[in-house]
């Protein structure tokens, strides 16, 4: 299996971007082409030319750096990059994803739109227009996990609310065919085995202040259980990047930043989070079980779908109930081990770079020999789906 994948080789704060390339690499033999993978002289040539030269591929997987990159009228400059991604090409190279998206549109091979850092709940038709063109096949938040708007209860209380679409969440259930639903993954050194009783902090809550995290922390604080919350550094540099003081963290700050995260999270026994009102399966609900502390959480929509199960290996819990979780934790101390043990073998084991690598594998093959019919989360395992034999054959036939 030969995989070409396209993007721009930039880091961002969110650490799941960063570990893609290495994770497509266990799944398959795959080649890099874009700004920063390939030189200027390369990318000048066009990305048929490097097909013509490196090829041929099995499939072709892309992000919405590329899907995008001419919908929203002029191209986004070199600066506004500046502002979230930390890159070492030459910027005006990134001026060349229009016509890169072009030629991706024009492939024939299987084309598959890889969204593992999109704020899908945003997207328009505009948007799903360009997937609709420009993929085959896609590669994010299934139907499990993509609830619609009037499925989000707590929506309201979120200044974001507004803004939330039910565009997305119309698509993966109209074409579940065509969806290979995945989540974010963690890896191997983000993983800590410090049992509970030598950690100092009973509890953290990091992270941006949604409503349901900031009851947990006031109800923790008022019982005299301050958490862990944000670097103060990170805080700042959130502040002087609004103020347009700074475009980015520079790149040791921001590599520091995600290391002081994760030891924040391996100091403390407990770690309550939540996906907003939007009930989405954001990292933090990976990240915190392989850090070796409970998960204690508002569940994400498809939560059961993805393995969580409350009492084994997380405990699910309101924001107002928070230091009665607290009591009964530390009223059971062997309990609470076992279910943090639970709870990192769950994301090492499913949602990890090497699973990922995996599923990939899985889902890659169903779509380059052409049976591939959708790909979903059953009870903690992923599931691809195949095209019966005759329907197959008659695909076959009509293409």
């Amino acid at each position: 299996m030969k995989i070409l994948y396209i993007d721009i080789d930039a880091r961002f704060l969110v650490p799941t971007r960063n570990l893609v390339p290495a994770m497509l690499a266990q799944a398959a033999d795959v080649c890099l082409f874009g700004p920063g993978y390939v030189s200027s002289a390369q990318l000048v040539k066009g990305l048929d030319a490097f097909i013509d030269d490196n090829g041929p591929f099995d499939v072709a997987i892309t992000n919405t750096h590329v899907l995008f990159s001419d919908v929203y009228g002029e191209p986004m400059q070199p600066e506004a990059w500046n502002s979230a991604y930390e890159f070492s090409f030459p910027g005006r190279d990134l001026l060349l994803l229009a016509g890169i998206a072009r030629a991706f549109e024009r492939l024939s091979i299987p084309r598959i739109g890889l969204f593992l850092e999109s704020d899908f709940f945003y997207w328009t038709e505009r948007e799903i227009g360009a997937i609709r063109r420009r993929t085959d096949f896609v590669m994010g938040f299934g139907t499990a996990f993509s609830p619609l708007r009037k499925d989000m209860p707590s929506l309201a209380g979120e200044k974001f609310a507004g803004n939330v679409t039910d565009s997305w969440a119309s698509y993966v259930r109209e074409n579940p065919e065509r969806v290979a639903s995945v989540l974010h993954f963690v890896a191997a050194g983000e993983a800590c085995f410090t049992g509970l009783s030598h950690r100092p902090h009973p509890w953290s809550v990091v992270g941006i202040q949604y409503v349901a995290r900031r009851i947990a922390g006031e109800r923790l604080r008022e019982a005299g259980l301050t958490p862990v919350s944000e670097n103060p550094l990170r805080r700042g540099m959130g502040l002087a990047k609004r103020l347009r003081l700074i475009r980015k963290e520079p790149k040791l700050v921001q590599r520091w930043l995600n290391l002081d995260f994760n030891l924040r999270l391996q100091k403390s026994r407990y770690a309550y989070t939540c996906g907003s009102g939007i009930d989405m399966p954001i990292r933090k609900f990976f990240e915190i079980p392989s850090a070796g502390a409970v998960l204690v959480c508002k569940p994400f929509s498809g939560f059961a779908a993805a393995g969580f199960q409350h009492g084994e290996n997380c405990v699910v819990c309101e924001p107002e109930d928070v230091v009665e979780v607290h009591r009964w934790l530390e009223s059971d101390p062997d309990r609470a081990q076992r279910i943090a043990d639970a709870g990192r073998t769950l994301v090492l084991r499913q949602h990890s770079v090497t699973a990922r690598a995996r599923q990939f594998a899985k889902t890659f093959a169903a779509i380059a020999d052409g049976s591939f019919a959708g790909g979903e989360w059953i009870d903690g395992e992923y599931v691809v789906h195949r095209k019966s034999a005759v329907a197959h054959s008659l695909q076959g036939q009509s293409s």
